[in-house]
């Protein structure tokens, strides 16, 4: 019974991931103040905003990079014990990075903003999980994606 909720959980986890980043969003959330916390760091060190940005670009790119290869691998093991089809892998990792092409254009968003986008990303994804025969069963995996509660680990 417990293995029959892994996959659909894991997919679930995936449309998390699609989210832009529990890092960046969560504490952006914090605060009223619309401008990126990457933003605010650079004014207040005195850093070139541009670097900054740049360098957060690269380092979301990689974390996200790391997160799409253990996606991957945890499907391509669903594949070998039978629980989805080596197509359906092929179609859940082709609608993630569709997803996630778009997430580049969310940078600059208000944490509302980037919270709304997140919901539509999610909606989207089961929606089209559904039409394709994928199970993903909602309320699982709690919506903090891979980095479980308290981000990265």
């Amino acid at each position: 019974m417990k293995n029959k909720y892994i996959a659909p959980s894991l997919l679930l986890s995936a449309i998390s991931l699609i989210g832009l980043g529990g890092a960046f969003s969560v504490a952006s959330a914090d605060t009223d103040d619309s401008t990126p916390r990457w933003e605010r760091f650079a004014e207040r060190f005195g850093l070139n905003k541009d670097e900054v940005r740049t360098y957060v670009e690269e380092e979301r790119a990689n974390y996200f990079e790391e997160k799409k290869q253990l996606m991957n691998d945890r499907l391509s093991v669903y594949v070998a014990e039978g629980r989805i089809t080596e197509e359906q892998k092929n179609m859940i990792i082709a609608k993630q990075d569709e997803m996630r092409a778009e997430h580049s254009s969310w940078i600059d968003l208000s944490p509302q903003e980037r919270r709304d986008k997140q919901k539509e990303h999610r909606e989207e994804f089961s929606q089209w999980a559904q039409d394709n025969g994928i199970d993903i069963p909602l309320g699982l995996g709690g919506g903090h994606g891979f980095g479980g509660v308290h981000g990265r680990k």
